[in-house]
């Protein structure tokens, strides 16, 4: 079985092991260096939030003439209760050079020296107390760039006719935001709520919570007012605007010290969602469901017993224990409150079925499987029982069965799904000596989340096609298959990865799409999100632990369209997914994940669907190796197995791809209504590859028609 996620044909990234982001509590790790690890866990987690505000500068629209609207209306108000107190200090500041250089110094980099300076120091010397502190600061900042994307605001001194002097531009100090290389990537509009007001008072409530020294406390409130008086002067804030950065300390002091309270309480029962997969439970809704899963192919010739529902449900009532998630349901959300996994009785009745396409009309036909595969796809599971089911289909085809492996998004990705279900296909396997496993030192993985911070930022948004819009919810799935040793030949021979193949393959098959809509695609680009592994690689004759969780990233790689050679269409996404994989991208998407969990889940729910849509990627392409043994479920051979991947908003296409036995099998799924000609994709994407592997026999094509499955042996390595 396989799922959506995790690609190890892209090379495993090796887990950063980051501690889990909570609010109030911060774990450390007992393992030697813990202090460097939590210390590079920090540094992620501010990496990550200015990734949030790049996001919101770089890639939102922004209407100037609404931001100076809301720059005007804010001077009348404060001029209707007489504390427009900006114009005089700007002009006073403005005849004075030597005070005028020395504010725009000021301006550009004491509020950034002074917070991290008291947020190391909190670190170092006072860890009760650094929790809280740090929470405080990543949601004033994650609030305050929230407010710069829903009310961008020009500052004073942009404001046009207004009278105000820019004394920042005006002396522009070098490395200040004044200077022409730093101000082009600052945000221009993000006057309201005034962060270096905020972060001033929170340095200030900060150290007079914690109890630091009397001096430490004095040259906070003098910090505090020279920055208010600066941020005046400047013309960068209006009063406004440093009330407002006072008030977001205000609200996360409350939501911080709320969560304290209930989390001094009784603890409740479970564990916490993990950030990652809660992440795939706020994205969901009724027509972005989150299955993951997969449809194995059983030769009943070679059962040695009967395949039904009831023979599973005896096998899995004896491995449920070792299957993680089976026995437990979520605890719903509350405001401050993540979800939990707790433990609870199973009726694997509810749980593993039988059905036979040959009791419904609507499943006759060779495509009988695949339309109820889509057809379970479209299904929201219900979320007051354990999140997974098992289909039985025993008569999928002449001398076939079928199983049908459903699980939620949230239980784990793809690798984490065949872990789990590994429990209960044979032969099983030990678990893999992993003692001899080196990852990069920590230095070398900050550099990489370093710099994937800002490759991120640079990537902006996917071109959107005429496919990205909002989905219905009802799904198609295909199915096909061809040689896989051609195909990896193939990539071989060109100098790139399978991958890279299937990545042109999909280009080809989406160009002709579009072109017989009529739609245009000449000098329009695919951007696929590419999921790719953190998890360590299990050596030859062994398997991983049935470990849960998503512990992957994703790899957005730009794949042209239109008309081309197929060759030249893949050395082109070639040397893309080439830059793209030896950037720091996939460590950073991690590191953002994981971050985010550090808001209310409210807020987090927003962040996921933020970020989570068509406006970033345009389809969704894992490619995953199969096994090297040939392997056994319910008493029958498998032959060949399919991904089920699940897709996002404005995301209609997901395409999976699995090497099995020797061949490689493709699957398809995409939303109905929004990409009718789903039920050829995977043939058009076969017929792709072939063109690019010509060596490829004509075998396997066609929604797993039982004349196409071969009952070859061979083995698999990962593709």
């Amino acid at each position: 079985m396989t799922a959506a996620t995790g690609s190890p044909e892209e090379g495993p990234v090796q887990d950063l092991a980051l501690p889990e982001f909570s609010l109030p509590e911060f774990t450390v790790p007992s393992v030697p260096g813990a202090r460097a690890w939590q210390g590079i866990g920090q540094l992620v987690g501010g990496l990550a939030v200015y990734v949030c505000y790049l996001f919101v500068t770089k890639t939102l629209p922004i209407n100037r003439a609404d931001a100076s609207g809301r720059g005007w209306a804010l001077l009348r108000a404060e001029r209707a209760w007489s504390i427009d107190v900006e114009p005089s200090m700007n002009r006073w500041l403005t005849a004075h050079h030597t005070l005028g250089m020395l504010a725009s110094w000021e301006y550009a980099t004491a509020y950034i020296f002074t917070t991290f300076l008291v947020l190391g120091w909190l670190w170092w010397r006072r860890p009760d107390y650094y929790p809280r502190a740090r929470n405080q600061l990543v949601l004033i900042s994650i609030l305050a760039i929230g407010c710069f994307a829903l009310w961008p605001t020009t500052p004073p001194r942009l404001l046009a006719h207004s009278g105000f002097v820019d004394v920042v531009t005006l002396h522009h100090p070098a490395l200040s935001w004044g200077s022409g290389a730093v101000s082009a990537h600052s945000d221009q509009f993000a006057a309201m709520p005034s962060l270096h007001v905020g972060w001033a008072v929170w340095v200030a409530v900060s150290l007079f919570g914690c109890r630091a020294s009397i001096r430490a406390r004095t040259v906070s409130v003098l910090n505090l007012g020279l920055t208010v008086l600066v941020v005046l002067s400047t013309a960068n804030h209006y009063v406004l605007d440093a009330v407002a950065g006072a008030a977001l300390v205000g609200l996360a002091a409350l939501v911080t010290g709320a969560q304290s309270m209930i989390a001094t309480r009784s603890q409740p029962p479970g564990v916490r969602v993990a950030a990652p997969d809660e992440f795939f439970l706020h994205v969901e809704s009724k027509t972005v469901q989150q299955p993951v899963g997969g449809v194995a192919w059983l030769r009943r010739s070679t059962a040695r017993g009967p395949i039904t529902a009831e023979a599973m449900r005896e096998l899995v009532a004896v491995q449920i224990g070792d299957m993680p998630r089976f026995s437990e349901r979520l605890q719903p959300a509350g405001l401050l409150r993540h979800a939990r996994w707790v433990h609870c009785d199973v009726d694997l009745a509810d749980h593993i079925k039988e059905i036979r396409l040959a009791d419904d009309p609507g499943l006759a036909g060779p495509n009988g499987l695949a339309k109820l595969v889509g057809r379970l796809a479209e299904q929201e599971l219900d979320r007051s029982r354990p999140m997974w089911q098992l289909w039985i289909v025993p008569d999928a085809g002449e001398d076939r069965a079928a199983l049908i492996a459903i699980m939620h998004h949230s239980f784990a990705d793809g690798l984490g799904v065949v872990d789990i279900l590994r429990q209960i296909i044979e032969p099983l396997l030990p678990p893999p000596d992993l003692s001899a496993v080196t990852l990069p030192p920590w230095p070398v993985r900050a550099a990489g989340i370093a710099t994937g911070v800002a490759q991120l930022a640079r990537d902006g948004r996917a071109q959107p096609l005429a496919f990205t819009r909002p989905l219905s919810g009802h799904r198609t799935y295909s199915m096909a298959q061809l040689p896989l040793e051609p195909v990896r030949a193939a990539a071989r021979n060109a100098g790139m990865k399978l991958t890279d193949l299937l990545l042109a393959a999909i280009g080809e098959a989406m160009s002709t799409v579009l072109e017989e809509r009529g739609a245009p695609v000449d000098g329009k680009q695919l951007r696929a999100a590419v999921p790719v592994t953190t998890r360590l690689p299990a050596p030859p004759g062994t398997t991983r632990t049935a470990q849960p969780g998503n512990l992957t990233a994703a790899l957005r790689i730009d794949v042209p369209l239109g008309r081309m050679n197929p060759m030249l269409r893949a050395m082109s996404v070639a040397r893309t997914a080439d830059a793209v994989r030896r950037s720091g991208r996939a460590l950073a998407t991690t590191a953002v994940m994981r971050l985010i969990g550090v808001l209310p889940p409210p807020l987090h729910g927003l962040a996921a669907r933020a970020m989570y849509r068509g406006r970033y990627f345009t389809a969704i392409v894992s490619n995953m190796p199969g096994p090297v043994e040939q392997l056994w479920m319910a008493n029958a051979e498998m032959v060949d197995v399919y991904p089920i991947i699940p897709l996002a908003e404005q995301v209609p296409l997901g395409v999976g791809t699995l090497g099995w036995a020797g061949r490689l099998c493709v699957s398809v799924v995409a939303d109905t209504d929004v990409l009718p000609e789903a039920d050829t994709l995977a043939d058009r994407i076969v017929t792709a590859l072939r063109s690019m592997a010509p060596a490829t026999s004509e075998v396997g094509e066609g929604n797993g028609a039982t004349n196409a499955l071969s009952a070859g042996d061979a083995e698999t390595v990962p593709s």
